[in-house]
């Protein structure tokens, strides 16, 4: 006969797993709608240039093991697809809102260079 504190505890296990799958769902759920979930008040485009620099700035920061070329060639690819031309965007969007003080606080808050250089 299993003790009833037993029981409390497998309960209370089972339930916090669930809650915990449920809140990873949602995290995900708003991490793929960045711009939308935590921007509202953005304009669209300054919402969408800030969920592009997002992923841009994640994969510039990445730290990849030099022997991992196939990594490395994944992350490469990655900076160029989500950093080219944002440099040029943030510009332009300075210009557009420069009268908007809190589109330009965000802003204001980027590196004005940071797309990759070809050699």
């Amino acid at each position: 006969m299993r003790s009833q504190s037993f029981d409390s505890r497998t309960q209370a296990l089972t339930m916090a797993r669930r809650m915990t799958r449920a809140l990873l769902a949602v995290a995900g759920l708003l991490a793929s709608h960045t711009a939308w979930a935590v921007l509202p008040d953005m304009p669209a485009e300054v919402a969408d240039f800030m969920e592009q620099r997002a992923n841009c700035d994640r994969f510039r920061s990445e730290k990849v093991d030099a022997r991992n070329v196939t990594r490395a060639k994944e992350v490469a690819d990655a900076v160029r697809q989500f950093c080219t031309g944002t440099d040029g965007k943030l510009q332009d969007l300075k210009k557009i809102y420069a009268g908007n003080q809190p589109v330009m606080s965000r802003l204001n808050e980027y590196d004005v260079k940071v797309e990759p250089v070809d050699r």
